[in-house]
């Protein structure tokens, strides 16, 4: 399939954008999509499905998977009940402090999710990066510098791309994992839907096929 000019998901408008240079056109924008298995499934039900079998199982394994996650979460609040019940003003406050720097962090995570965008045009890949001091910052990184590049396949056409770089010292960012906030060892585009066919973008731009 020839994938060159193909914008694969809708542009975001009103972004503040890098200036693009004489010739350069935008083939692809996307955002990660790290939301659940559940709001995937709706969002396109089972389509890499092989099987009406196979769909029943996916199916009721997201079942058993909210049924212990509710579970879970009427456990967790019984017990956090019982134990601000019984503790004394002090630990009450440490507690409730813990508890808030917990939801805090995932509240973090969350909107770097929602902020992060990546823009491919046919000469370089743009990286539109939420940090909580700066704000939204933006990184760049030409395809004359990328050597190849490695996809790993989550769930429903949605992945990372990896990109090995000729030089990585050149690169004066680093990317995270998005699911637990781990740095990254080299660049990635995270969870993005679609990630063969972009793969295949960044593939053709390495060669100078764009």
């Amino acid at each position: 399939m020839n994938t060159k000019n193909i914008i694969l998901d809708l542009p975001f408008k009103g972004d503040i954008r890098l200036p693009l240079s004489k010739g350069e056109t935008i083939l692809w924008e996307g955002s990660p999509h790290i939301e659940s298995i559940i709001s995937s499934l709706f969002r396109k039900p089972f389509e890499n499905s092989k099987s009406v079998i196979e769909d029943i199982g996916i199916l009721l394994r997201l079942v058993v998977l909210g049924l212990v996650g509710l579970a879970i979460i009427t456990f967790l609040s019984i017990f956090l009940i019982l134990i601000l019940t019984s503790l004394n003003s002090i630990l009450k406050y440490i507690t409730i402090l813990l508890i808030l720097l917990y939801f805090g962090i995932k509240a973090y995570r969350y909107i770097k999710r929602k902020k992060t965008k990546y823009t491919i045009t046919n000469k370089r890949i743009i990286f539109h990066l939420w940090e909580i001091k700066n704000k939204m910052v933006h990184h760049e990184i030409p395809f004359s510098e990328i050597k190849n590049i490695a996809i790993t396949e989550k769930f429903n056409n949605t992945g990372v791309i990896y990109l090995g770089l000729k030089d990585p010292s050149l690169i004066p960012f680093e990317t995270k994992n998005l699911n637990n906030g781990d740095i990254r060892h080299q660049p990635t585009i995270e969870y993005i839907e679609n990630v063969h066919k972009v793969g295949m973008i960044i593939q053709q731009g390495i060669q100078g096929k764009l």
